[in-house]
C-alpha cells in the first residue's frame, strides 16, 4: 500500500499567527483508497501551452472598451492596453527584485523547507499586484457568464491560431495530448479535478468546456474568481489562493471532496511544488529536463526522471513535455500496479 503521510494540516487560525510557518507546515494526508484513483491539474501551463492571465486581461479590456460605447476610440484603447502593460512591467519588476534579494539565495536552498519559505515569501508580492489589479477597474461589473464567455472565446481562438500560426493575446492553446488522456483516463473511471492560482475559475470553465468532454465537464475546480472587480478565493479555502501552499491546501479539499483517494498530481511551475511533493504520483510538465521546476526539485535531492524511465527508477515524482508522453509511457498503469500489490 501507498505510505501515508502523517504531517497533519495546521488550522486557519495557526496559519494566520505564524505566517512564516504556513508552507512547511501542511502537508497533504494522503490515504489511498482501494481501486479508486483520482488525477489533480494545474491550469496555466499546465493543460495549456502558456499562461493565460495576459489572455483574460485581454478579453476583459476588450469588455471594458466595449462599455457604453459601440467602438472605443484609438486613443481610448491604447492608453487602456498601455496601462495594463505597466500594471504587468511592475508586477515583474518587484518579483524579479524580490527573488535577486531573497536570502538564502536558490544554489543555497538545499533544504525543502528554505524552498518552501522562499515561495510563500512571495505572498506579499501578490498581494500587491491583486490590488493594482482591483485599481485598474478593467474587471469591474464582470458577470459569471462574460468570464465564461471569454474562455471560450479564447479556446476557439486558440483553435484558430494553431491553424493560421499567427500571434494572438486573446487565445488559449491547450498542451497537446490533453483531450485524448483526460477521455482515456475519464473512462478508465479517474476522478479529475483542478487547483489553480489563477484569477478566474469561471474563465477556466470556458475553456475547458469547449473540449464538449463528460470527464473534464465533471472536474472539481477550485480556483480565484472576480466578484465586483475584486480577486477573491474559492470557498473551500476562504482566502485567494496566491503561493504554493495555497495550492496545497486547495489540493487537500479537492482530495477530501473526492473521497480521499489516492491522488496523482500534474503541474508545472514552482506554485505546485508543495503538491508535487504531496500527492501519491506527481508528474512535472517541462519542455525539457533543464525546466526550472525539475532543476529545483533536483537541487532538492529529488530524483525526477522523465516518465518513459520511471519504470528504472521507481520515483514518486517524473517529468513529460505533455500529455500524449503520458498516455504513451504506461506510468498510470504501472503506478496503479504497483500501489496495490
Amino acid at each position: 500500500m501507498i505510505h501515508k503521510n502523517l504531517i497533519k494540516l495546521l488550522s486557519i487560525q495557526s496559519l494566520l499567527c505564524y505566517p512564516a510557518a504556513r508552507a512547511t507546515s501542511m502537508k497533504l494526508p494522503l490515504e489511498a483508497a482501494e481501486g479508486r484513483r483520482s488525477i489533480v491539474f494545474d491550469f496555466d501551463g499546465t493543460i495549456t501551452q502558456r499562461d493565460t492571465i495576459g489572455a483574460i486581461a485581454h478579453h476583459a479590456i476588450s469588455h471594458w472598451l466595449r462599455r457604453g460605447r459601440l467602438v472605443a476610440p484609438p486613443e481610448v484603447e491604447e492608453e487602456a492596453r498601455s496601462k495594463w502593460k505597466e500594471i504587468v512591467d511592475e508586477y515583474m519588476a518587484e518579483y524579479n527584485l524580490h527573488v535577486s534579494s531573497y536570502s538564502p539565495a536558490a544554489d543555497e536552498r538545499r533544504e525543502i523547507d528554505q524552498e518552501e519559505a522562499f515561495l510563500e515569501s512571495l505572498r506579499d508580492v501578490e498581494q500587491r499586484s491583486i490590488a493594482r489589479v482591483t485599481e485598474s477597474k478593467f474587471f469591474d461589473d464582470l458577470a459569471p457568464s462574460d468570464l465564461e464567455g471569454f474562455g471560450r472565446e479564447a479556446f476557439q481562438r486558440g483553435k484558430g491560431k494553431r491553424m493560421a500560426g499567427a500571434e494572438d493575446e486573446g487565445a488559449v492553446e491547450l498542451r497537446r495530448g490533453f483531450e485524448t488522456f483526460t477521455e482515456a483516463v475519464g473512462n478508465q473511471g479517474w476522478k479529475l479535478g483542478l487547483v489553480s492560482v489563477n484569477w478566474s475559475g469561471r474563465f477556466i470553465k470556458g475553456v475547458l468546456g469547449g473540449l464538449n468532454s463528460s470527464a473534464v465537464a465533471d472536474m472539481d475546480i477550485l480556483a480565484n474568481e472576480f466578484h465586483n472587480g475584486t480577486i477573491e478565493g474559492p470557498e473551500e479555502v476562504g482566502r485567494p489562493l496566491l503561493t504554493a501552499y495555497d495550492k496545497l491546501e486547495a489540493l487537500v479539499r479537492v482530495w477530501e471532496k473526492q473521497g480521499k483517494q489516492g491522488t496523482v498530481y500534474i503541474g508545472d511551475s514552482l506554485t505546485d511544488l508543495d503538491c508535487l511533493l504531496s500527492a501519491h504520483l506527481s508528474i512535472v510538465i517541462s519542455d525539457s529536463d533543464e525546466g526550472k521546476v525539475v532543476q529545483t526539485l533536483r537541487r532538492l535531492n529529488h530524483v525526477v526522471p522523465h516518465v518513459t524511465d520511471a519504470r528504472l527508477w521507481f520515483s514518486k515524482i517524473v517529468w513529460a513535455r505533455d500529455f500524449a508522453e503520458i498516455g504513451e509511457s504506461g506510468v498510470l498503469d504501472d503506478w496503479i500496479y504497483r500501489t496495490s500489490e
